[in-house]
Parts: structure tokens; C-alpha cells; sequence
């Protein structure tokens, strides 16, 4: 039986960056606190299979997943590799404005081991939270690609919602501390 759990978090960025972060899965172990390894081996419009490893409570876990792109709203990553009996994470991305983005993700997990599985189901939560914190801080600290860039907006509007970005993602991450 799979472990089920969601986090959400909302991004003061346009909905394509947020994307690109998300979709930039061979960046995720310079961000994302238990990720050690990814490595796109296979690249097909719209679907990649990708080698990964995380570690949890010190065990390296390694495995193979395919994932499906549908820019920019979705992303799913799927994996039945040893040691996984199951992993289906799916992101889905909404436009709240032109400059504010909320990100969600699905994590239904079980692995073949009796030991693992349990110990795994119990910290999941945690782990998905995180990796959406991850995502968040990411994200902010990325430069805002120039496309991305309204000719409309001053520079100035620029810098205050950095600002604001920063300080909301200064605030978020206390109130994370303190749970």
C-alpha cells in the first residue's frame, strides 16, 4: 500500500521560471537537502527517463523513473525500480497572477522493503514539505529570465517584489522552523 501526501506553496514569479526550475531535474541535488544524484539518460519529446538517488536516514536509495512533461502546468514523475515498488510524484503549477505562481505536489510512495516502507511512510510528510521549501528558496534566488521580464515594469518594481519575495520567503521558512 503507497503513502500518500501533498505541499503546496505559493511563488511570487511567473508561471514558466517556476516550470523550468521544477522541470530542471538535474539541478535538483544542488537544492534539495536529501537529493544526491540525477541524470537524465533518455530524452524524448515530452518524456524522460532519469537515474536518481536520494538518501534517507543514511540509506542511499538509487532508482530509474520516466517522467512526463506538459509544460507549464504539469509534471509527473513515476518509478517501479528496485528499490520502489511505487512512486508517482505530480506537480501541477497555477497562474494566480502574472507575477505569483502556487505550486502543488502529490507524493504517493511504497518501497519492496518491510523495513524501509514503514520508516519511509512515517517521514514522508516531512520530506515533501521540505522539497517544496526547497523548491520555493530556489526559485527565489534564481535570476528572472529576461522573457520572463514585462517591458511595462520598471526596474525599480522588479527589485521591491524581489524584496517582498525574499522577505515573504524569510517568513515562510520561520513559520516551517517552528513546526
Amino acid at each position: 500500500m503507497s503513502s500518500t501526501t501533498h505541499a503546496e506553496a505559493k511563488i511570487n514569479l511567473p508561471i514558466q521560471p517556476v516550470y523550468d526550475l521544477i522541470s530542471d531535474i538535474e539541478s535538483y541535488p544542488h537544492f534539495v537537502p536529501f537529493w544526491r544524484t540525477a541524470k537524465i539518460i533518455q530524452r524524448d519529446p515530452g518524456l524522460w527517463r532519469v537515474q536518481q538517488a536520494v538518501s534517507v536516514l543514511g540509506i542511499l536509495l538509487e532508482f530509474e523513473t520516466v517522467v512526463q512533461l506538459q509544460p507549464p502546468h504539469h509534471l509527473e514523475i513515476k518509478g517501479t525500480t528496485i528499490p520502489l515498488h511505487q512512486l508517482h510524484l505530480c506537480w501541477t503549477l497555477a497562474e494566480i497572477s502574472s507575477w505569483e505562481t502556487k505550486i502543488s505536489a502529490d507524493l504517493a510512495i511504497s518501497f519492496r522493503s518491510p523495513i524501509l516502507d514503514p520508516m519511509v511512510r512515517r517521514l514522508l510528510p516531512i520530506l515533501l514539505r521540505k522539497t517544496v521549501s526547497a523548491f520555493h528558496d530556489e526559485a527565489l534566488r534564481r535570476p528572472l529570465p529576461v522573457r520572463d521580464l514585462q517591458s511595462s515594469i520598471s526596474r525599480d518594481d522588479i527589485t521591491d517584489r524581489q524584496q517582498d519575495a525574499s522577505d515573504r520567503m524569510n517568513r515562510d521558512r520561520k513559520c516551517i522552523d517552528r513546526q
